[in-house]
């Protein structure tokens, strides 16, 4: 197509100018359209490698936590079972304890009444 004058030259020109420009925008376009894409995978990587972290700090965290907490509930079940492990003996040997002071409370008697008839029959006897 041939410019009749020079309104349509210049028209012709600027248009061949905006294809141009055009062109070299889709090829800039397909270029940061691919940096745009390496970048964000990047940037996605490196937040899936700090949000795992994270993560990490946190079960860490939380671990040492339960741990210290069951350590807790142990020491206050041990010292639950000690108490009443130490009350279940001391009653069991407070029974016996009675059962063997009176035992050697009538051994006592007796032995005492034994001596006192002994040492009466002696003395009467001889």
């Amino acid at each position: 197509m041939e410019a009749r004058t020079v309104r349509e030259a210049l028209l012709q020109q600027a248009l061949v100018d905006i294809d141009r420009l055009l062109e070299r925008l889709e090829v800039i376009d397909v270029g940061l359209a691919d940096k745009i894409e390496h970048a964000l995978k990047g940037a996605a990587g490196k937040s899936l490698l700090d949000i795992e972290l994270r993560i990490e700090n946190v079960v860490h965290e939380q671990s040492s936590k339960l741990r210290q907490a069951g350590q807790e509930v142990s020491q206050q079940i041990d010292h639950a079972c000690h108490n009443q492990n130490a009350k279940a003996i001391s009653e069991a040997l407070t029974g016996r304890v009675r059962t063997l002071l009176f035992l050697f409370a009538s051994i006592g008697v007796a032995s005492g009444a034994t001596g006192g008839v002994i040492a009466y029959a002696l003395l009467h006897f001889f």
